[in-house]
């Protein structure tokens, strides 16, 4: 099945929802922020978006506009109206009744049979949906490659059919989060792949280097313990073997300090804290957020290193406080000259962007004027501003300077 938008307003409003997800390589802040501008781009009372997650199943990651429980069931392969449409490769249209399901709207390139409803009444996002009141759903798939990815959903409350505009909408809309969805799956794959090669790596290391060193200390120690046992015990023997052990240790910690030198390269050392700190704020919050490396990381020094972090949890503390965000990202772009990072949310937004300014005559204070002070004594410069489809960012830049040694 093939859409085609012919409205130039609907084309802008498709490129503004594109370029909403853009740089988001995380799949659950993917997904959230597609529901998001998929209940903007449509106007409609709901929307939802599921994923397949497994070959058979497709689950509900998130929804606007309705609560939807975190216990929803998964909707297996042949069921429901996700699957539906699924099978059919287009966005067949459900209509909603005390009892469930009652008729179903023909789609343009589509018969569709009334027995068809069968699969679709134990449809449990159509249960939620009704029981909130919404009267009509469409659902329209999401695939790539010929692999299904998951199914968007728009509902309203009201009885009126919805115009062609809505599936050609959801249609062209899920053809541009398909390949960031395989993009998100990929990287993510990818990354669990590397750190399960990297581990195998430096265990084998640590087991062929260090396993023999410590086996050497204890063969060593056992040969004290029995000349101890036999009264075969001398001063020269007592300090040749614990001179060896002495070595033996030394060479064992030096091989153990180069493996957690490889675990945590120096130049990384700033993105992982930052990542670290990043996953703690989501677990508190409940707000998806991730982290976004540009660039290649450099080792820096402790006052850049210890700036940046200060402005991250700056950030994602008044995020937390004031900003009613569904999605958070943290982006740590290296450049030539200077390191920046952006704490950037999809929240309710800034009416007034103010000028952050240190007090006049005050030490260093809390909050953002504080965070001013610290990063100007840094040498760097800090800036609040709106983002360009809502939110608000917390920006800063430090130049590199001096290298840690």
């Amino acid at each position: 099945m093939c859409y085609t938008v012919k409205s130039i307003d609907d084309v802008r409003e498709l490129v503004a929802a594109a370029r909403g997800l853009a740089g988001l390589v995380d799949l659950d802040a993917l997904v959230l922020r597609a529901c998001r501008q998929l209940h903007g781009l449509v106007g409609e009372d709901v929307a939802a978006v599921a994923v397949c997650e497994h070959p058979d199943q497709l689950t509900v990651a998130s929804a606007t506009g309705m609560t939807v429980p975190a216990t929803i069931p998964h909707t297996r392969r042949g069921e429901g109206l996700g699957w539906l449409a699924v099978e059919l490769d287009d966005t067949p249209v459900v209509r909603l009744g005390p009892d469930g399901p009652e008729a179903m709207e023909d789609t343009p390139a589509t018969r569709i049979d009334q027995t068809l409803l069968d699969g679709v009444r134990d449809d449990p996002l159509l249960r939620v949906a009704a029981r909130s009141g919404v009267r009509r759903v469409v659902a329209c798939p999401v695939g790539f490659g010929g692999a299904t990815l998951g199914c968007l959903y728009v509902g309203r409350r009201t009885d009126q059919p919805f115009d062609a505009r809505i599936p050609e909408l959801l249609w062209e809309f899920a053809a541009s989060l398909a390949p960031l969805m395989v993009t998100a799956v990929t990287a993510a794959r990818a990354g669990e792949i590397a750190v399960a090669q990297e581990r195998a790596r430096i265990a084998q290391h640590l087991h062929d280097t260090a396993g023999q060193m410590l086996f050497a200390i204890s063969l060593t120690a056992q040969d004290l313990r029995e000349r101890a046992v036999t009264g075969d015990v001398d001063g020269g023997a007592v300090t040749g073997a614990a001179t060896q052990i002495e070595h033996e240790a030394a060479k064992a910690s030096a091989v153990l300090r180069q493996a957690m030198h490889t675990l945590i390269p120096p130049g990384e050392a700033l993105p992982v804290t930052v990542r670290r700190d990043v996953a703690a704020f989501s677990r508190r919050s409940g707000i998806p957020a991730e982290t976004i490396v540009l660039g290649t990381p450099v080792e820096t020094s402790d006052l850049v290193d210890d700036t940046i972090v200060a402005v991250v949890r700056e950030g994602l503390h008044n995020v937390e406080r004031h900003a009613r965000a569904s999605t958070v990202s943290v982006t740590l772009t290296y450049r030539p000259l200077d390191v920046a990072v952006l704490v950037q949310d999809d929240g309710c937004g800034l009416t007034v962007v103010p000028t952050v300014i240190p007090l006049p005559g005050k030490a260093r204070s809390l909050g953002l004027p504080g965070l001013h002070q610290r990063v100007r004594a840094a040498g760097g410069e800090l800036s609040l501003r709106s983002g360009e489809d809502g939110g608000a960012g917390l920006l800063a830049s430090l130049p590199l300077g001096s290298v840690a040694a």
